[in-house]
């Protein structure tokens, strides 16, 4: 009986570790993109989780725009 607390101690604590590993790795993606990390990690209420949306798209819109600027420069000219 001990020995299976100490393997569910065990595996809940690899769980937590990963979880967070997860977390710190995708807020610094954010981070290096510039995305408004304070918008999206604020808590979700009803006024503001459209306000979030709205801004992790037009990021996004964005950012998909000088991507597509980038390739237009980069193509050769016909």
């Amino acid at each position: 009986m001990i020995v299976l607390l100490v393997a569910v101690f065990i595996v809940s604590l690899l769980f937590i570790y990963s979880m967070n590993k997860l977390y710190f790795r995708q807020s610094k993606e954010m981070q290096e993109n510039d995305l408004p990390e304070n918008n999206v990690n604020q808590p979700v209420t009803l006024p503001n989780a459209q306000n979030q949306v709205d801004a992790v798209r037009n990021r996004m819109n964005e950012i998909q725009n000088d991507y597509n600027k980038k390739l237009n420069e980069a193509s050769p000219e016909k």
